[in-house]
């Protein structure tokens, strides 16, 4: 598995000055990847003997690419959608 190492003082050195280390996520496991994505909802806290060991969070730096259309035809906005009955604005207001 190849990667690429940054030292401490490093500009890509971790927060805690430790060692990063660098994966193309082509050469990652199918259940890594899937786990990644997830990063992008919630963080990840992986845990051994009951007890968290280590967290997985998303890197702000990577954006996934949008995808329009990705709803298309697995949603149908019904006819009335505009049309909010008048008690229920009015509680708005309350």
């Amino acid at each position: 598995m190849g990667y690429n190492s940054g030292h401490a003082g490093h500009a890509n050195a971790g927060q805690c000055g430790g060692i990063e280390m660098r994966i193309e996520s082509s050469e990652l496991p199918e259940e890594i990847i899937e786990l990644g994505k997830k990063t992008w909802f919630y963080d990840i806290i992986v845990l051994k003997d009951g007890q968290p060991w280590f967290k997985i969070v998303k890197h702000d730096a990577y954006r996934p690419p949008v995808r329009p259309g990705l709803w298309d035809g697995q949603y149908e906005l019904p006819d009335d959608f505009c049309d909010t009955p008048e008690d229920v604005i009015e509680d708005f207001y309350r």
